[in-house]
């Protein structure tokens, strides 16, 4: 607001200084008779500009007329010549008129001469720029503002040959265009301040301010000194200061575009070279990815082969064999053999099937070993899947403990219960009704390699002897919440399963009577 202000007193100072008569020379003498005098009238036409041409010598310019005097009698005859109002007319020394008229050459024809010129100019240039680029409207409303402001000087400069009933309109059109274009300059400024639009709307701002000044001047009907009839007009500076506001308001903003521009190529540039290398290593991973695959499958075919051979002479040995002992070796190598093919590290396996495999060998053992099996399954009616090392440990733990149980308990009877407890953590028991188990000092390769694989699924082996007698192992190891379906989870409570559990005589099973 402060530089605004001071624009317009620096334009006010500029003005008024340059309508001031030469310095010594304010007052005329025109009693001295050795200094040639001089009128200055307003532009003549017609009768008086003749008479005047045949009587004296006179310079006819676009503001006004100069006439030189030939003595002091002929100013009591210019006081009323013709149609001249008394009030236009200045007299002088002929020097000094001639730069007041030089002044008002300057003030009221040249400068408002050269404003419409840069207007027109200015409207050309904004009008080829929006054949190309429709879809700029600030570049139409500049070129709009550009070719109404003229409104304010065509009268004056063309007065007979430009209608008057068309300047109020126009001048109108154009203080309100003036007024949309400060509400687009505070936009882009609160939008992306920069000089450029901060410049632009100072400009505006001090337009709208000099056409009230002007408004002022022409309502109390205010003239400059020595140039009677002559009202200031401050909007024709102020209209060379907002073209060149604006043109360094459009050429700033083709600046930022292009180095916009020539950022946004070198970005691309970078993005490109990123995605090539993105994708060159991606094409590495899937071709990588594709030898795996096939190697996998190779090894796949060969590890099929392997076992397929393995299995064939693991049961002929079974039949071959002629002591017991090698016969139980070869069927144990055959089930481990089994396992390991049939649980691959990323397959998951229902423990229905799994507890039905080990149930059935379990059975097939006893049954040749003439002991009886009890099997229960106490846990509720739901589906979970154990992955391949939660497999291999079931398995193998159960395996390992009947074989112990054969070996060492000299049992009639055998029994296997599997539970699941309410925090998802799968609880099995091997118990026999045989001689017990002594304190144990050190445990043997059995015990502890079902205690190594126990603990590497985060659970725990318990040995205890059993109330009637013989030993009772518990085995139990958690169970992820991913691994239980069709169960709704929450914290380490598995919901959603029925309520009633099995109870303990509950698929209970005399397989065989001890013989």
């Amino acid at each position: 607001m402060f530089k605004l202000l001071g624009a317009m007193v620096v334009m006010l100072v500029c003005t008024f200084t340059a309508a001031q008569q030469p310095a010594g020379m304010a007052s005329v003498d025109t009693t001295a008779p050795d200094q040639f005098h001089a009128v200055l009238l307003p532009p003549l036409a017609g009768a008086d500009a003749t008479d005047l041409a045949e009587r004296f010598a006179i310079h006819q310019a676009r503001t006004g007329s100069l006439v030189l005097l030939a003595d002091q009698s002929d100013d009591i005859f210019l006081q009323s010549p013709g149609n001249i109002p008394p009030h236009e007319i200045v007299y002088g020394h002929y020097a000094v008129l001639q730069k007041i008229l030089q002044q008002r050459e300057l003030l009221f024809w040249q400068i408002p001469l050269w404003t419409v010129c840069v207007n027109l100019m200015s409207a050309l240039v904004l009008f080829l720029v929006s054949l190309k680029q429709s879809d700029l409207p600030l570049f139409r409303l500049l070129l709009a503002i550009a070719l109404t402001g003229n409104f304010y000087f065509l009268p004056q400069l063309a007065p007979d040959s430009f209608p008057f009933m068309l300047v109020p309109p126009g001048i109108m059109i154009w203080v309100y265009l003036l007024y949309r274009l400060m509400q687009d300059t505070k936009r882009l400024q609160s939008d992306a301040p920069d000089r450029a639009s901060q410049f632009l709307g100072y400009a505006v701002k001090l337009l709208l301010a000099l056409f009230l000044v002007d408004c002022v001047f022409i309502a109390l009907d205010l003239n400059l000194p020595n140039h009677p009839g002559m009202t200031p007009q401050l909007v024709p500076l102020g209209q060379l200061f907002g073209i060149t506001a604006a043109l360094y308001f459009l050429v700033s903003r083709h600046a930022e575009t292009g180095l916009e521009l020539e950022n946004l190529n070198v970005s691309l540039d970078q993005r490109v070279k990123l995605a090539s290398a993105e994708l060159q290593e991606r094409y590495a991973q899937l071709k990588q990815d594709a030898l795996d695959t096939a190697s996998m499958k190779e090894r796949k075919n060969i590890y099929q082969s392997i076992h397929e051979d393995l299995g064939d002479k693991l049961l002929q040995l079974i039949y071959s064999a002629t002591v017991p002992e090698t016969a139980d070796l070869a069927r144990s190598a055959l089930a481990e053999l089994r396992d390991s093919r049939n649980l691959l590290p990323d397959q998951h396996r229902p423990l229905e099937d799994l507890l039905a495999d080990a149930r059935n060998e379990i059975q097939i053992r006893c049954d040749q070993a003439g002991l009886m099996l009890t099997w229960q399954q106490l846990y509720p009616e739901q589906t979970v899947l154990l992955s391949a090392r939660q497999c291999s440990a079931l398995s193998r733990t159960l395996r390992e403990a009947i074989s112990n149980l054969l070996k060492h308990a000299h049992a009639k009877s055998a029994s296997v219960s599997i539970d699941i407890l309410s925090d998802s953590v799968l609880v099995y028991r091997v118990q026999d009704d045989g001689s017990g188990m002594v304190s144990i000092t050190r445990p043997g390769r059995g015990l502890l390699n079902m205690q190594n694989r126990i603990r590497e699924l985060g659970g725990s082996l318990t040995i205890s002897a059993a109330k009637s007698g013989g030993t009772v192992l518990e085995f139990r190891f958690p169970l992820s919440t991913s691994e239980v379906r069709g169960t709704e989870v929450k914290g380490t409570e598995v919901r959603g399963t029925k309520t009633t559990q099995l109870s303990s005589a509950v698929s209970t099973m005399v397989t065989k009577e001890p013989s």
